[in-house]
């Protein structure tokens, strides 16, 4: 029998959201990675949606710690300068980045992709994460992926 690796998903408030960045549907924090999965609408000022991309040199940070956490992995999104493009106005993505493992416990995070940051940037403030209310997951295996 194999040993599961902890996997937990905890409450997340996000203040300081602009609609025209991807939606963060949930983070997900083991002791080997941190998967963030999000939600995207096409842009309708483009027609045909537009395109999407994400920087290799995208980290996390927690508030009050100087370590940068570096994005390890992508799922459904390809690294800049290559990118995704959507073909209606309508289209939606659901992707997933992959980090280094964060501390397990409640904090408020940052996630940089460009600093400093312009309207394109997909940058974050703020994200409070609540392990008060932190759901276990159980994997099949240790790899991020198998999350659906």
């Amino acid at each position: 029998m194999k040993k599961h690796d902890k996997t937990l998903m905890p409450e997340l408030r996000i203040s300081k959201r602009r609609s025209d960045l991807p939606q963060i549907m949930r983070i997900i924090f083991s002791s080997s990675f941190t998967r963030i999965d999000f939600g995207y609408g096409a842009s309708a000022i483009y027609i045909r949606g537009g395109w999407i991309n994400i920087s290799p040199h995208t980290i996390l940070q927690v508030q009050g710690m100087s370590k940068k956490y570096r994005l390890t992995d992508t799922i459904d999104i390809p690294y800049a300068p290559g990118h995704f493009e959507f073909e209606s106005r309508h289209d939606w993505k659901v992707f997933s980045l992959i980090f280094e493992p964060l501390p397990m416990k409640s904090c408020l995070i940052r996630m940089v992709e460009e600093e400093p940051g312009n309207r394109n940037s997909f940058n974050y403030e703020d994200i409070e994460v609540d392990f008060g209310a932190a759901i276990e997951i159980i994997l099949p295996d240790h790899n991020p992926v198998n999350i659906k």
